[in-house]
């Protein structure tokens, strides 16, 4: 019944496995070119600015979301495997 999808699903895979990897390494050079560049015009009270508001966002914990979506994924993983 599925033998005609594996062939273009496991080619579908590997195309988009190396995909990723090439596209991880050109962000990476794009990354740090990006670097390069603000690093020449560095303004330290822009930087500080910047940080202050970053803080923020780093206090606040995803812990409730995460363990709602652990259980979600245990619970369609059981759902799935009861099914086959």
């Amino acid at each position: 019944m599925f033998d005609s999808l594996v062939p273009p699903l496991v080619c579908g895979i590997i195309f988009f496995t190396v995909y990723r990897i090439i596209e991880l390494f050109a962000r990476r050079g794009e990354r740090i070119s990006i670097i390069e560049k603000l690093s020449e015009n560095l303004d330290p009270s822009i930087m500080e600015k910047q940080i202050k508001s970053m803080n923020y966002f780093n206090k606040i914990s995803f812990s409730s979301l995460k363990t709602g979506c652990l259980c979600i994924g245990l619970g369609l993983g059981l759902l799935i495997g009861y099914f086959i």
